[in-house]
């Protein structure tokens, strides 16, 4: 069984979808294969040293453990599978078969292993950590529950770690834990370099972190430690804590309030994230590294101070923080991830300071309270017309503010509309494209649910996979003879879609071009590869008036003369 490779278009068809359910008939096998030859552990606890990498199952005082692999995380509430290899929090060791997988998509052109963040289901999350599973010949696939609707996928060997692996690993796990022990309702461990909090066992409304445990300084609050604490609403952290890990804090229903020392200087993967309750956070500004989806899915927070120091917002940050009004990037800000302050919906305004020289895909879009985007005057990399985010060549448009709506005309010398430069704007009707665009990427327009219509210049010449999925008041379209391919989803969920009129020079059609559009009726000309794509797909099909030739011309003439 193998990857197949890409037939010169960007789906798989078939293909793809047969090894992926072949991937999934087999991991599948090996599962139970496994749960039956450990049913008596797999019935009790599990647990994942992140830096260890050691996958641990017990039960009743008896437990095995694994050397395991991570491919990635899925999110029930966003419906989206990240990629290990994407996450910056994640060691290196441990994202090894994810990132070959990654290798072998690159070499076969599926962008379903590349892409770093996937819109999937659960099934599809599963069918790709399978197929890892399969391509690495780790096989068994375990998927674990890590909060409400959050779950991660392990893959590895069913042989549990030898003394001496287990020894290598934690001898590795910061110079070698020194003691071990309880303090209240903190279970802690003792390194080297001071104590970590391990877990938090509490039911406490009001918890303040010791600074000192047996006279060492507490100088960590480890992954998962405060996980999923529902009845946690006010945190302190103490001084000399220089690092708060991954999920720390993340889905504590009722937090509301979080005291944060001048010594921290990382906070981890998602550590705050889905903390409905949190209403503001300031950062210390001895805070360098922020870890991507850190307050994602706050909610109710409206106000975030950031650390100067801080050089990089990443991937997801302070993504669908719905009551999120104002931020003050950083001065010395160099980088902002994708999704960065996607969905941020009372979001109004962003300055970008001089020193950006990255913004991620998506990192403002479906900011539907955004109105302008502006930048400092002697930023080299960007620039902003008209309250919308370009490239200081201003050749390309980057991002267009969702608060805009009506009518958006796209300034003449555009030559290319970003991936996802429109997504969001639920309150355009209408988009102006100038000729002298010539690229459409992908998602430009994803998500315009207002936009009825759009004239696309003649000169185009590509049109990106979704570029318009979920616009569901766009009525019609007519498509340039430059454009080649319609690519994947390109007009997906367009429930209003009545006519798209397709050139003969239209060759080659991707995956779901058309996907729940049910009354659409492709124009073409007879025997264009357009009516060949609608007679395969049972859409509706009307032939186009071939224009008459010089040569009939003159017959006709001379007919009638």
């Amino acid at each position: 069984m193998d990857l197949p490779y890409r037939d010169g278009s960007d789906a798989y068809g078939q293909d793809l979808e047969k090894f992926l359910t072949e991937c999934m008939t087999l991991a599948t096998e090996r599962h139970m294969e496994w749960r039956k030859k450990h049913a008596g552990v797999l019935g009790g606890s599990w647990g994942f040293d992140g830096k260890t990498g050691l996958l641990s199952f017990s039960f009743g005082g008896i437990g095995v453990r694994y050397a395991a692999q991570v491919v990635g995380s899925w999110s029930e509430k966003t419906q989206t599978f990240l990629w290990s290899w994407a996450n910056s929090s994640m060691p290196a060791e441990l994202t090894q078969a994810a990132a070959k997988a990654k290798a072998v998509g690159e070499e076969r052109g599926c962008p379903l292993l590349t892409e770093r963040k996937l819109d999937c289901d659960e099934n599809l999350a599963m069918s790709l950590a399978s197929a890892v599973s399969v391509m690495t010949d780790l096989p068994i696939c375990y998927r674990a529950p890590a909060g409400p609707g959050l779950y991660i996928y392990f893959i590895f060997k069913d042989k549990s770690a030898s003394p001496q692996e287990e020894t290598e690993s934690a001898a590795a796990d910061s110079g070698g834990e020194i003691a071990h022990g309880t303090f209240g309702d903190f279970e802690y461990g003792v390194y080297e370099d001071g104590a970590v909090i391990i877990q938090y066992t509490g039911e406490d409304e009001e918890v303040t972190v010791p600074a000192e445990i047996d006279g060492v300084k507490v100088v960590e609050i480890i992954e998962d430690s405060f996980f999923a604490n529902g009845s946690l609403k006010r945190v302190t952290v103490p001084e000399n804590v220089l690092c708060i890990g991954a999920n720390a804090f993340a889905q504590c229903s009722a937090l509301e309030r979080v005291d944060l020392p001048e010594s921290l200087t990382t906070i981890g993967y998602m550590a705050f994230s889905g903390c409905p309750e949190l209403a503001s956070i300031k950062i210390p500004n001895g805070v360098t590294s922020l870890g991507e989806g850190a307050f994602e899915e706050c909610e109710k927070l409206s106000s975030a101070v950031l650390s100067d120091k801080i050089a990089v917002i990443p991937s997801g940050a302070f993504g669908y923080c719905e009551s999120l009004t104002s931020v003050e990037l950083p001065k010395g800000l160099t980088e902002i991830g994708e999704d960065a302050f996607n969905f941020c919906k009372s979001l109004t305004a962003v300055n970008l300071p001089k020193d950006v020289n990255k913004v991620g895909v998506g990192a403002f879009a479906g900011c539907s309270a955004l109105t302008k985007i502006t930048v400092d005057g002697e930023n080299k990399s960007f620039t902003s017309i008209d309250g919308a985010l370009f490239s200081k060549d201003r050749k390309t448009l980057i991002a267009c503010p969702g608060g805009v709506s009506g009518e958006y005309a796209v300034p003449e010398g555009t030559e290319v509309i970003g991936p996802r430069a429109f997504c969001g704007c639920k309150g355009i009707t209408s988009v102006t494209v100038p000729e002298s665009v010539r690229r459409i990427e992908k998602s430009a327009f994803f998500m315009c649910s207002s936009l009825e219509s759009t004239v696309l210049p003649s000169r185009l010449e590509f049109l990106g996979g979704g570029a318009f999925e979920r616009c569901e008041s766009l009525k019609e379209l007519v498509v340039p003879s430059g454009v080649a391919k319609l690519n994947d989803y390109t007009f997906s969920g367009c429930a209003s879609l009545k006519t798209v009129t397709v050139p003969e020079e239209t060759a080659e059609f991707g995956q779901d071009v058309f996907k729940n559009v049910k009354k659409v009726k492709i124009c073409s000309n007879d025997g264009s590869p357009a009516q060949r794509y609608a007679k395969k797909e049972k859409l509706s099909f009307t032939a186009l008036d071939k224009k008459p030739s010089f040569l009939s011309k003159v017959f006709s003439k001379k007919k009638g003369e």
